[in-house]
């Protein structure tokens, strides 16, 4: 059976937990405010929750890939400041890469998982 780093898709949830607490500590307006809570807190579920599953989940670290992408867009979308605005995109890269990462390994170990259990002619 093969292992697997829990160490990437766990960063990627301490940053999701970031881009929730970043709401509230840079005095965000309402609209982008409420996109990083509910992102934020999404990403730091899902993520933390593909590090503990024992196999770990390809949906949820794909998931947390595309809320990262999402996460990178979003101060364009909001038109934010400079701060607000590297905070997010550079979140949203790490949690995109991290997550994204996770989510090739989970499924290459699929793969090698089937092809095993399958009998040879």
């Amino acid at each position: 059976m093969n292992t697997r780093n829990k160490l990437p898709i766990g960063i990627a949830a301490l940053f999701g937990a970031w881009m929730f607490v970043s709401a509230f500590v840079l005095g965000m307006p309402n609209g982008h405010f409420w996109n990083n809570v509910v992102v934020g807190a999404v990403i730091a579920i899902v993520a933390a929750y593909s590090a503990i599953t024992r196999g770990g989940s390809r949906s949820a670290s794909g998931l947390a890939t595309i809320l990262g992408l999402w996460s990178i867009v979003t101060p364009f979308v909001y038109a934010s400041s400079t701060t607000m605005l590297w905070s997010d995109v550079i979140s949203g890269i790490i949690i995109a890469v991290l997550a994204g990462y996770d989510t090739y390994v989970l499924g290459t170990m699929r793969e090698a998982e089937s092809e095993a259990t399958q009998p040879t002619p």
